[in-house]
């Protein structure tokens, strides 16, 4: 789907006039005819082969096209929390990393921390459809932030950690509230506080940021 914005225009643009010219020249170089004043025996073995290259030609133009069309309208999150409208994520801080693959004491973070102060608003990064509330931990003394939300949009399937929502269920639009940031600093003191972005594959987010 292609979303309405200048860069997205502006690549589409420019990759269109390149397609284009191959493709005038790609019609040029089937569109040829053998002269009928020259006496020419073509091998039908040739002609095959030259109909198999200009096949191949084609379909490499076409899968061009598709690679430029899905680079220059990629997803992007919007605005996840109040007071990070860039989402500047957790770099390091006493407790860690915050960046996918950080290393843990028994595992690998398997998602992007995105800076969010206790009790700021949590907002739709683009249209999305609530999946229901998570539990993030079995530990009852992480209690105060063991809440979350699944969500859909975008073609992707994501989830977020450490979040209280409004409501688990219906439809949000961008940039509306999806709720608010769990005291974090009651658990973790000296952590920055943050949203955590999960794919639910565990697949990297951090292309779409």
């Amino acid at each position: 789907m292609l979303r309405n914005n200048k860069k997205s225009w502006n690549c589409l643009f420019v990759s269109g006039l390149s397609t284009v010219s191959k493709l005038q020249r790609l019609y040029k170089l089937t569109s040829l005819k053998p002269n009928p004043d020259l006496d020419l025996d073509l091998d039908l073995d040739l002609d095959l082969d030259l109909d198999l290259d200009l096949s191949m030609r084609a379909v490499g133009v076409v899968v061009c096209v598709l690679a430029v069309l899905c680079v220059c309208d990629a997803v992007r999150f919007g605005q996840l929390c109040s007071g990070n409208p860039a989402n500047n994520r957790r770099t390091s801080d006493s407790w860690g990393q915050g960046h996918y693959g950080a290393g843990r004491t028994t595992r690998v973070h398997k998602g992007l921390d995105i800076v969010c102060s206790d009790g700021s608003v949590v907002y739709a990064p683009f249209d999305v459809t609530l999946g229901g509330g998570l539990t993030v931990y079995t530990d009852a003394s992480k209690a105060a932030i063991n809440s979350g939300i699944n969500l859909r949009g975008e073609g992707l399937c994501f989830k977020l950690f450490y979040v209280s929502p409004d409501r688990t269920s219906g439809s949000v639009r961008k940039g509306q509230r999806i709720g608010t940031m769990m005291p974090m600093q009651s658990v973790y003191p000296g952590m920055t506080s943050h949203v955590h972005v999960q794919m639910c594959d565990k697949s990297d987010p951090t292309q779409y940021f």
